[in-house]
């Protein structure tokens, strides 16, 4: 690929980075919007709380050092990536590894998954099956104390950030599940418009080219193949090599 058809191709990928990281900037610090629901919860475990929101502001601010850089290291993103991932994971303390926890993963790595690059994508994915595996694992193994158990047919979680009084864990489990999904649904918009943009322009760059071409010369330059014969017999003559007859020379019976 010419050098500078690569260089336009690294700017549109640094584009896309950047329109990422500025619309996931916004969604980790939307996550401070329900830090009331669980103050209404009743919070058990201030320093848990406490870890949680300096991740999701780590992870917020990385993705806003992003969408401002004009070449978006891979570091930068790479740091993001494990914030967003940390922050994500530390809602295991909330609900335990079943509840809540994977739909907040899940949309983390969603978010890192559009990356150009292929290896943010496999790590994005690599870390999000991590921060569910991991503790449910630990629970399961007895290294840490179940949050969740099963008994009886019964699911039962056990308190640990916060208490679960029935309307409060009843409305704060509703927002934030809807708010998973209005959020993602708005990032992925806002990243699908900007892919748009980028194919409109390659297209109208595509359609300037093409008039910058005069029409004689790209009918010219179009492959043109000569027009079979309609049926057999054509095919015989136009094989045939036709030559001008010589006259014949008079018989002797003409001559006289």
């Amino acid at each position: 690929m010419p050098a500078e058809a690569e260089e336009d191709l690294d700017a549109n990928s640094d584009a896309q980075t950047r329109a990422g990281a500025h619309a996931g900037g916004f969604a980790y610090l939307s996550w401070f919007a329900f830090m009331p629901l669980l103050a209404w919860m009743g919070v058990r475990e201030w320093e848990s709380l406490a870890a949680s929101a300096a991740l999701i502001l780590s992870a917020g601010l990385l993705c806003f050092v992003i969408a401002a850089s004009e070449r978006p290291s891979r570091l930068l993103q790479t740091a993001a990536l494990v914030a967003g991932t940390l922050a994500s994971a530390s809602t295991y303390r909330i609900f335990g590894p079943w509840v809540l926890l994977p739909s907040m993963v899940t949309a983390n790595a969603l978010l890192f998954s559009l990356s150009p690059a292929a290896a943010r994508f496999k790590t994005g994915a690599a870390l999000g099956c991590l921060a569910i595996a991991a503790p449910a694992l630990l629970e399961f193994c007895g290294v840490i104390p179940a949050s969740t158990t099963f008994e009886g047919g019964v699911m039962r979680v056990a308190p640990r950030m916060t208490s679960f009084p029935p309307t409060a864990a009843f409305v704060f489990l509703l927002v934030t599940h809807l708010g998973v999904v209005l959020t993602t649904t708005t990032l992925m918009t806002r990243i699908r418009a900007s892919l748009q943009t980028a194919e409109r322009r390659l297209r109208v760059h595509a359609w300037h080219l093409r008039m910058l071409v005069p029409e004689e010369v790209r009918r010219a330059a179009a492959p043109s193949s000569p027009p079979e014969p309609a049926c057999e017999v054509d095919r015989c003559v136009t094989g045939l090599s036709l030559e001008p007859l010589s006259p014949r020379p008079a018989s002797s019976s003409s001559r006289r």
